[in-house]
């Protein structure tokens, strides 16, 4: 194929068909005649050109039918289409041009003329679609950009999250608590409700470790983050903030008193305990402390209060021996 491109001509008269072609052959461009509207659609749909040069007049269909039928075929639709005509008056150019035609020439040709409108719509139609493939590269780079966004933001999600998370336990760590519980605070400060927190330590996890091994010190805590999910709601806060320290956060605790916060960890705990599950029976202190509307506390507050609460029960339990 030439670099100057492909033409397509259309025309109804022999004479004119092969003064186009030779006109435009010498110039360099390689030609394709055709003297009927079916000939020229069988062309240009084996081969698209870059140019058609189509006769207003054919003997088997108006040219305004093969411009239209040209313009509704996927590969000929962005082919730039000159109309020769001889006699085309005003409404015909305007329904040509309406159809996607480029240009219109009346015969005689001045060939310098011509030749430069050729020049002209050659150089556009091919600008034209280069910007195509320019917007179809932009557009399959930005899909995958958007793609890339979302995927990155996924990631970032998931990290995140991962960074707020206990490893072995699967709660949230120190880290997730704190900033999740602010939020809680904040929330419950505003609509007046309240909150309750309880602070728990594994008993005797050292003696467990002393006897059986760190590895089944690492199941109590496993243990009792199973409990945990098992006796809270899903909405509520559960963390491991220490080695052997869980929290729990729980809000919209209008009918659970402490008391019944202490009365549903301790179903929990002896439900876990009497199905025989470890060698040894998991024991668990606690504290519970309470934030009301009428007299807010701080989060660093209610940890400490209800740690005391904590190490105060764990002291009863040593000096009573359980």
């Amino acid at each position: 194929m030439n670099d100057k491109g492909v033409i397509l001509v259309v025309d109804n008269t022999p004479e004119s068909l092969k003064a186009l072609t030779e006109l435009l052959t010498a110039e360099g461009y390689q030609v394709r005649p055709a003297d009927s509207g079916e000939r020229a659609l069988a062309f240009a749909a084996a081969g698209p050109p870059e140019l058609i040069l189509l006769d207003d007049h054919l003997p088997d269909m108006d040219g305004l039918e093969v411009c239209l039928r040209l313009k509704a075929g996927e590969e000929s639709q962005n082919i730039p289409i000159i109309f020769i005509s001889e006699s085309a008056g005003v409404d015909a150019r305007v329904a040509g041009f309406a159809l996607g035609a480029v240009d219109f020439i009346s015969p005689p040709f001045q060939a310098e003329e011509f030749l430069a409108r050729v020049r002209t719509h050659l150089k556009a139609g091919r600008l034209h679609g280069q910007l195509k493939q320019q917007v179809a590269g932009l557009q399959m780079t930005n899909a995958q950009l958007r793609r890339e966004i979302v995927e990155c933001r996924r990631v970032a999600a998931e990290i995140r999250e991962i960074s707020l998370r206990d490893e072995l336990t699967g709660l949230y760590n120190r880290r997730g608590f704190i900033n999740l519980a602010e939020q809680q605070l904040k929330v419950a400060k505003r609509a007046k409700r309240r909150i309750m927190f309880a602070f728990l330590d594994c008993d005797d996890l050292k003696g467990i470790n002393d006897a059986w091994g760190h590895e089944e010190g690492d199941k109590v805590l496993m243990d009792t983050a199973t409990i945990l999910r098992a006796t809270f709601r899903e909405s509520d806060i559960l963390a491991r903030i220490g080695g052997d320290e869980f929290a729990v956060l729980t809000s919209d605790v209008t009918e659970l008193s402490p008391e019944g916060f202490s009365e549903r960890l301790q179903q929990g705990l002896d439900n876990w305990n009497v199905r025989g599950f470890r060698q040894y029976k998991l024991a668990l202190s606690w504290g519970v402390t309470t934030m009301i509307p009428e007299s807010p506390l701080s989060l660093d507050q209610l940890i400490a209060a209800a740690d005391e609460l904590m190490y105060a029960q764990k002291k009863t339990k040593e000096i009573s021996g359980i």
